[in-house]
């Protein structure tokens, strides 16, 4: 087993996509408009959107078009464009030349990683992530990441965000799932909002050159919209791997993940599951354990041969934490909740747990299951449970 560093991890933040026929297709651009430009599908989608961003809408930030208006040679005019996924077919190359000049491509609508790569022409959906020591100095070493197949191919999700750093260099990839509004259909401002949330902080005001989203190490992002797009939960995660040990059947892993959640509301509760999708792999540690009045919160996972993962984090407002182990099925489940005395909110807190397994073969990998629960009302006493979300998070070494 070749070894390259004692103690590594491999930070699962970033996500590529690899557009292997158009590497080379055309040369960044230097004068993009400072916005996004949004195509909308119908007459009324204007509407819908300013109706309901009123707070968030600039004029000075998006440009709105319909299908019919917009023309192909402008995509890559903006710093960014959003375009229903119907229209990734017809633009197609259009996409791919004001992907590689540096413009940030949105996708949306409800459509599969597997469409996805049919449409674009894409070879491979992940990363190849750049490997760290503990310590935080990058290697020369890198591994390559990706989601599972059955989640490529069966995963609906509603919004891709694409984009291509300077000189071809790592690319990075926001998801986006959302849940139907009280209409029973995804509205178009949900669309609009899951892409502004994720935009607005590349759109520099008074710079008519190249855009900063191409070149700014943004995280790799995973973020689920419901109760009208009025609450998310975010998460992002970091896989590590033990390089000391020496056991000639299994490699040793721990991931951490963190998850979030926002609300106009009141978010009340976290929940996640780490859970282990292969039968030869085995589920060896976890934590945090459970916890009332959590407002420091230590972690301590055992990597095997006296390799740990440590961290530590605060919590405010005390929450409870509840911890539910299982070891013969290989998967752990957290639960957060406020406290019951003088219970103060969730929002914005984010709940860092890890587990860690050992793994045979070549492929590592673990599921990462989780959801948010919204209170609203008068005294927020009557919650709204997000549906369940899963991220097949695959490792090939």
């Amino acid at each position: 087993m070749k070894k390259y560093r004692n103690y590594i991890y491999f930070a699962a933040l970033l996500l590529s996509v690899v557009l292997l026929p158009f590497q080379n297709c055309v040369s960044a651009s230097s004068e993009r408009l400072p916005k996004l430009l949004y195509i909308y599908q119908t007459g009324n989608d204007p509407q819908n959107i300013q109706m309901n961003e009123l707070d968030s809408f600039d004029p000075n930030k998006v440009a709105l078009k319909s299908v019919q208006d917009y023309s192909k040679n402008e995509l890559g005019n903006y710093a960014a464009v959003a375009l229903p996924f119907e229209q990734a077919a017809i633009q197609a190359k259009a996409l791919i030349k004001a992907f590689n000049s540096g413009t940030r491509i949105y996708l949306y609508g409800e459509f599969t990683i597997a469409n996805l790569k049919n449409v674009l022409g894409i070879d491979k959906f992940g990363a190849d992530v750049q490997i760290y020591e503990a310590d935080g100095k990058a290697t020369d070493q890198t591994a390559f990441q990706y989601l599972g197949e059955d989640q490529e191919q069966n995963d609906v999700i509603n919004v891709v965000g694409l984009s291509r750093g300077g000189n071809f260099t790592l690319d990075q990839i926001y998801l986006a799932y959302i849940e139907a509004s009280d209409q029973n259909i995804i509205e178009q401002y949900q669309y609009f909002r899951s892409i502004f949330d994720d935009v607005k902080p590349f759109l520099q005001e008074n710079n008519n050159s190249v855009m900063s989203i191409v070149t700014v190490k943004s995280q790799f992002n995973i973020v689920s919209y419901y109760f009208n797009s009025n609450s998310s939960t975010h998460l992002d995660y970091t896989l590590y791997r033990n390089y000391d040990e020496q056991d000639p059947t299994y490699d040793y892993f721990a991931i951490k993940s963190n998850v979030w959640a926002y609300s106009t509301d009141e978010i009340s509760g976290v929940d996640v599951k780490h859970d282990l999708p292969y039968a030869s792999d085995n589920m060896l540690d976890h934590g945090p354990g459970s916890q009332t009045y959590a407002s420091s919160v230590g972690v301590s996972v055992d990597m095997s041969g006296g390799v740990s993962l440590n961290f530590s984090y605060n919590l405010d407002g005390g929450p409870t934490i509840n911890c539910s182990p299982d070891y013969t099925n290989d998967i752990i489940s957290w639960t957060l909740r406020e406290r019951i005395i003088f219970p103060e909110e969730l929002d914005n807190e984010v709940f860092k747990t890890s587990s860690s397994w050992a793994s045979s073969g070549t492929y590592a990998g673990t599921n990462i299951i989780y959801r948010s629960i919204t209170n609203y009302g008068p005294s927020h006493q009557y919650p709204v449970f997000e549906s369940w979300r899963t991220v097949q998070v695959r490792y090939d070494y």
